[in-house]
């Protein structure tokens, strides 16, 4: 059995096969990577990319095979623009799901680019986050171009 596969095991407490919020937090203090609540929280969504309020093996896998830099994102991002993040992705998430559908993300698209961050028309927007072709866009995916677009890595449309 693999590392990630025993990690999941022990803190999947309730055997569900799957791991919540709690038993992630658990884990994340175990492995010498405390995280406070309001951390721990955004970093389970981006974890959890179908956005369903629990961690499947497959998804915790996922962001295991990241390696050394699996904690870097939470541990480095200042908690105040991760909480702001997660707050901008649950406005727009008005269905609910846990991921912005295409319809969600043009309504963010167009504040965005009235806002004087330009992300281009929704499609383009879309298409530029979307990088598991899904058709809606996780939290994860959301996360990842916003901190790339504010360090500079990515310039938005027309740069």
């Amino acid at each position: 059995m693999n590392l990630s596969k025993l990690v999941f095991k022990r803190f999947d407490v309730d055997g569900s096969g799957t791991m919540s919020l709690p038993e992630f937090t658990q884990m994340c203090t175990a492995l010498e990577h405390p995280l406070s609540a309001e951390v721990a929280k955004l970093a389970f969504r981006v974890i959890d990319v179908n956005g369903d309020g629990t961690v499947t093996y497959n998804e915790f896998s996922e962001w295991w095979k990241t390696g050394g830099s699996r904690f870097h994102m939470f541990e480095t991002i200042p908690p105040e623009l991760l909480a702001t993040l997660g707050l901008q992705f649950r406005l727009f998430n008005v269905s609910g799901t846990g991921t912005i559908s295409r319809a969600e993300a043009a309504t963010l698209a167009a504040t965005l680019n009235a806002n004087g961050f330009p992300v281009g028309s929704p499609e383009y927007f879309v298409e530029t986050i979307d990088s598991d072709r899904s058709g809606s866009i996780s939290f994860k995916e959301y996360l990842e171009y916003m901190l790339a677009r504010l360090n500079g890595l990515s310039a938005g449309p027309g740069s």
